[in-house]
């Protein structure tokens, strides 16, 4: 949380909150990442690493812009598009 915080609001902090993300975004992950290293290798492993990264950057996107889209939409969905 303190990542988040250095990355958003301190210009000169964000690259020390960008590692912070990071580092706590792979400590969440090792599990995972150490279950296909275990099975499947090394290589394959680091190939997770990144694949993992950029699908959890995807579904975060969507996540804010789908609640961005639902509270700021001046019409409301209705069973009658």
């Amino acid at each position: 949380m303190l990542g988040l915080v250095f990355f958003i609001f301190l210009e000169e902090m964000r690259a020390v909150g960008l590692v912070l993300l990071l580092t706590f975004w792979f400590l969440l992950n090792y599990k995972f990442f150490s279950f296909l290293y275990t099975n499947k290798g090394f290589v394959f492993s680091v190939k997770a690493v990144f694949f993992t990264l950029l699908d959890h950057l995807t579904m975060t996107t969507g996540i804010i812009f789908g609640t961005l889209d639902y509270f700021f939409k001046k019409t409301k969905w209705s069973s009658d598009h």
